[in-house]
């Protein structure tokens, strides 16, 4: 190795040490009263470490940081106190922002609340950053768009538990995704969001997306449970409007529709764009209802751009378990078993199982 080489790597080292050397952790309430009094005094990189206790939000992140709890969601609570979201990621695209183990709650946030991002991400709105969201209970936030979660951001959620986030009434039947709303766009997005191992339950609204609505994003979704959660027109579990997603790995179980609307009890994916892809792929659906497709609705124009393969699909149900339109898809190598109705319907093509 020559000489250049190794100084290089020497200064790498060095420079990473420097970083980690000046990185620093403020203690709530240890040090400061209030975790945005935390917030609001770190530097780029460091760590607010929060105690066990409830402390009143809501919240902004306008810089990188983690935001942490001592002993977990279970023992700390971040409350809203009723403002339009509990945690606010306000960014420029560069921030990366950690927030993980906290009970997250009361927030309320339909469009004509006192707050710059009413009506999108009661729980938490993530806005042009890279942020994780890990351990966490997200639990009693309302808004109209991801009253669980609303992102416009690179996200990765994992490991939370996201359960009984409401849509009010006055968001009139506008919005979508109870639990989380992604938009992160697909325009110069090179890396994947990831939404995994989370169970996500207990959602209803009034149009798509019962517990995840995923709008024109670049997404991987896989390991979670979603189940119990029912949407109005599509997509009872998770609704595709545009996009690349791959769904993989969950169990999606007794979600539904309340409208003879679109279709999807499970999922319902829209191909519509060059651009965009769905894959579905060995995931378990389980008693979800529809009038279309009581497990799963695909729809679009680019055949090849959509997949449906090895997954295991059980219901009870008039309507047809897979509901295909548009375009013929060819279903391949999937368990499926419906007594009371058909497997397929629409223009869905039965391939080897």
């Amino acid at each position: 190795m020559n000489v250049f080489v190794i100084r290089s790597l020497v200064g790498i080292a060095f420079a990473v040490t420097a970083a980690a050397t000046h990185a620093a952790t403020l203690q709530v309430p240890e040090q400061h009263a209030t975790v945005q009094a935390a917030i609001d005094a770190a530097q780029p990189g460091d760590t607010v470490l929060v105690s066990p206790g409830v402390y009143r939000g809501p919240l902004r992140i306008e810089k990188s940081l983690t935001l942490r709890s001592l002993q977990g969601a279970e023992k700390t609570t971040l409350d809203g106190a009723r403002a339009c979201n509990v945690i606010w990621v306000n960014g420029t695209g560069t921030e990366q922002v950690t927030i993980t183990g906290f009970k997250i709650t009361n927030a309320w946030g339909p469009f004509e609340g006192d707050g710059l991002r009413c009506g999108f991400g009661g729980g938490l709105v993530l806005d042009a950053a890279v942020v994780t969201v890990s351990h966490n209970i997200i639990t009693g936030n309302a808004a109209c768009y991801g009253a669980g979660l609303a992102s416009n951001s690179l996200s990765f959620i994992h490991h939370n538990r996201i359960e009984g986030n409401p849509q009010p009434a006055e968001c009139r039947g506008a919005g979508d995704g109870g639990g989380i709303f992604l938009n992160s766009g697909l325009e110069g997005r090179p890396r994947w969001s990831v939404i995994s191992d989370n169970l996500i339950t207990g959602h209803r609204v009034a149009a798509n997306g019962g517990g995840i609505e995923i709008h024109g994003s670049k997404v991987r979704i896989t390991g979670n449970v979603i189940r119990n959660n029912q949407a109005g027109y599509s997509g009872g579990a998770i609704n595709v409007s545009r996009g690349i997603v791959d769904i993989s790995r969950n169990v999606i179980a007794m979600n539904s529709l309340t409208e003879p609307g679109i279709g999807g009890g499970g999922i319902n994916a829209d191909v519509i764009d060059p651009m965009d892809r769905a894959y579905v792929i060995g995931n378990v659906f389980e008693g979800n209802r529809a009038d279309q497709g009581s497990a799963v609705r695909l729809q679009g124009f680019y055949a090849q751009n959509i997949q449906f393969t090895l997954n295991d699909v059980r219901g009870r149900t008039a309507a047809a378990l897979v509901e295909c339109q548009i375009l013929p898809y060819v279903i391949r190598h999937n368990r499926m078993n419906n007594p009371l109705g058909g497997e397929m319907s629409g223009t869905c093509i039965l391939g080897d199982r």
